[in-house]
């Protein structure tokens, strides 16, 4: 049997190990629009400067704490300045340049699947548009669908109603969501889509017995 091996290592997509996996929420759906139409997510309390949190140690807990004093101190109609604390800091501090973040739209049914195209950067002058927030994080649509895509499983992530929540652990539904096709780690992941109710035979569906060969080299 020939197999163009070339032909198919231009086709595996190569996922890296290191991204991290986020949902940043839309403000129940108001603002998924703004963020996938014109490529940024942002989060509110535009009274705490960006450059605030900047400075801040480099030590995640010690940071959580003096951001948690200067927001009881400045902001006192917070009614938990720690969690308040704890999700800026997620958004300007861990977020990074190639992670992966989910977008829910109203009810979640609509979601975008992006990547963080850059740092994070505060918005001059008065926000433009239907979104008031100043602290802002450019990004790369990667795919807009539905959350019925989704494994059963995955259905879980959606439960969280933080406005910053860590995912990591549905990294692979979101792969999946992305690529038929993929190189992660040590291991090659093939996606089969089934759109039948029908028996399909391996034969009839792809030519999986060259995949095998090619693992057997």
């Amino acid at each position: 049997m020939s197999v163009n091996i070339e032909c198919l290592n231009e086709y595996v997509q190569k996922v890296g190990t290191t991204v991290n996996y986020w949902m940043i929420r839309t403000m129940g759906g108001d603002y998924y629009d703004a963020f996938v139409d014109n490529g940024y997510i942002a989060i509110g309390y535009n009274d705490i400067p960006l450059q605030k949190i900047a400075d801040l140690p480099q030590d995640q807990k010690i940071a959580v704490r003096q951001l948690k004093g200067y927001i009881a101190e400045h902001l006192q109609m917070v009614d938990n300045p720690g969690h308040v604390a704890s999700q800026l800091y997620r958004f300007c501090i861990l977020l990074r340049e190639g992670d992966i973040v989910v977008l829910p739209g109203r009810s979640s049914f609509r979601m975008a699947v992006c990547r963080v195209a850059g740092p994070v950067f505060e918005q001059e002058g008065e926000p433009r548009g239907v979104c008031p927030f100043r602290k802002r994080i450019p990004v790369t649509v990667l795919k807009r669908t539905s959350r019925l895509c989704l494994a059963p499983k995955a259905q879980l992530m959606f439960s969280s109603r933080h406005p910053v929540s860590d995912i990591s652990a549905y990294a692979h539904y979101i792969d999946n969501t992305l690529h038929d096709f993929y190189d992660k780690g040590d291991e090659m992941h093939l996606l089969l889509k089934f759109n039948t109710h029908h028996d399909v035979s391996t034969s009839q569906f792809f030519a999986m017995e060259r995949f095998i060969d090619l693992a057997r080299q």
